[in-house]
């Protein structure tokens, strides 16, 4: 600075200050507006209409037997779907015969006995497929559906009854 003698110019140490605040008040905005909308986005449903409906019949058959919801009554759920039945019966499978068996294991009481004994908890089975669904879907910026409920019956105990039904 030509006024100070060649030493640090105040009016230099002013500009610092300004570039400073002026990049926080930014990071701030910033901030601000992104909080605002988080809550919206988490507000939004995380699932197809299809997939509540079947969630729902899930949940709804739970609370007639006063059984906790698990993955076999989210499969139960899955079979009142008309998408679901055309894609088993496509894949040549007979999703009433599934339904069926469903209903047969859904019947004896202690359904989860033998789960809990192979040490997996169904509650924790039926919440695991859920969520995963639901995650993975919010994940890909999208609601989940049909397909991945069905999808992640694989990794549940609902498995079995779907591999049974021989479906290619």
């Amino acid at each position: 600075c030509r006024r100070t003698g060649g030493k640090v110019c105040p009016v230099a140490d002013v500009g610092y200050i300004a570039i400073v605040v002026a990049g926080f008040g930014a990071y701030w905005w910033r901030h601000l507006r992104h909080a605002r909308a988080r809550p919206r986005r988490m507000l939004r449903p995380l699932f197809s209409p299809d997939a509540e409906v079947a969630l729902h019949v899930a949940a709804h058959e739970a609370t007639v037997r006063r059984q906790d919801v698990t993955s076999i009554h989210v499969l139960y759920g899955l079979l009142q779907d008309e998408t679901t039945t055309e894609a088993i019966a496509t894949a040549g499978g007979n999703p009433d015969a599934l339904e069926d068996r469903v209903l047969a294991v859904l019947d004896k009481p202690g359904a989860g006995e033998p789960a809990a004994s192979r040490g997996i908890d169904p509650i924790e089975d039926g919440q695991r497929l859920i969520g995963r669904a639901a995650s993975m879907a919010r994940y890909g910026d999208r609601l989940a559906s049909c397909t991945d409920l069905w999808a992640y019956l694989g990794e549940s105990l609902a498995a079995q009854l779907v591999d049974d039904a021989k479906l290619d």
